[in-house]
């Protein structure tokens, strides 16, 4: 996979190291140590994008991310999650506005357009009233957008968010994590994506 986003290397101390199974991963395939799943569901494979709006490699994944969503293995249960080390990052708390009020298949795919191509958002530090009027251009309610980016419903899911990433040892986006058991960082993104529809066939066990 090209050059991964750095995080803030203060909060790197906190990640958890990798477990020593015994088998030959590869480099691609880490297992976690006391790992964090989100929303385990008997019977399918989590599996999870740590991403950022604002990384240029979440961009480019997210095209390739979407076809591949819709072939993925019957019993892959996909999530996105923004990176959310930054309890007040607006570009995380925009993600969970949209996902609150039902609008994420609007804004998704547009907030990394708008980022990255049209400089619609500012690269970083975009503020929540840019944000929720730049939610208002896809025909989204602006202060109703405004309100849910400050709810403490989307508290709560920043504080989960955080904890995710810091428990399955993030350090940068994009990054897939399987059942909280593995990050899976491929050579490429079809590489990371042929681990994970592996992990998929094996029913979430590498051997």
């Amino acid at each position: 996979m090209p050059r991964l986003t750095v995080l803030l290397a203060v909060l790197l101390a906190f990640a958890p190291a990798s477990a020593h199974d015994g088998h030959d991963h590869g480099p691609g395939l880490q297992p976690i140590e006391n790992g964090m799943a989100l929303q385990p569901a008997d019977g399918k494979l989590e599996v999870v994008e740590v991403f950022a709006y604002t990384c240029g490699h979440c961009a480019n994944f997210q095209p390739i991310l979407a076809q591949w969503k819709r072939t993925a293995p019957a019993n892959v249960r996909f999530v996105y999650l923004p990176a959310a080390f930054d309890l007040q990052n607006g570009y995380a708390r925009a993600y969970f506005a949209a996902e609150s009020l039902g609008v994420l298949d609007r804004f998704h795919d547009a907030a990394y357009h708008a980022i990255h191509r049209s400089g619609a958002l500012p690269a970083r530090g975009a503020t929540a009233n840019e944000l929720a009027s730049f939610a208002a251009t896809l025909g989204i309610d602006a202060a109703r957008f405004r309100v849910a980016m400050d709810s403490p419903a989307t508290d709560a899911k920043m504080a989960t968010a955080r904890e995710f990433a810091v428990r399955n040892g993030i350090q940068g986006t994009p990054t897939l994590v399987v059942d909280g058991r593995y990050r899976v960082q491929g050579s490429s993104f079809g590489d990371t994506l042929r681990l994970v529809d592996e992990l998929a066939k094996s029913g979430g066990s590498a051997h």
